[in-house]
């Protein structure tokens, strides 16, 4: 995944960097009748109402969404009975889980994980050290 230039590189920036061929991807699914579903990807395609739809919603959107998310914050907590500033919006569960792991696990911590399950929570807890 890296090369030896690329790591030196990448270590000076961030400690974790050591850890990234471990954390290369599962790659696609070897068997023809198999459905691979644990990298959050959709292995069928949209269907066309469904794109339809996505096209007509963003067709006048051109600006970049608030910062904050405070728009979206603000429906959830009405929707759900919290305050907005319990509310956390993030880009995907990616992201969402990274700040979970980051907020509650300390380096040299073990994690226990279900199977099967999202394989990219195993990576998570890896770059967190």
């Amino acid at each position: 995944m890296c090369d030896a230039k690329l790591k030196t590189v990448l270590s000076l920036f961030s400690p974790v960097a050591s850890k990234l061929d471990a954390l290369s991807s599962n790659g696609p699914a070897t068997d023809a009748n198999c459905v691979k579903l644990n990298t959050n990807e959709n292995p069928f395609p949209l269907p066309k109402s469904v794109m339809q739809s996505a096209i007509a919603a963003i067709e006048h959107q051109y600006l970049y969404p608030e910062d904050d998310n405070l728009s979206l914050r603000a429906a959830a907590s009405d929707a759900y009975g919290f305050s907005k500033d319990q509310v956390i919006a993030g880009n995907g569960s990616s992201e969402l889980l990274g700040l979970i792991y980051r907020a509650f696990l300390a380096p040299g911590d073990r994690v226990a994980m279900l199977s099967p399950g999202f394989s990219f929570n195993r990576k998570l807890a890896m770059l967190q050290g």
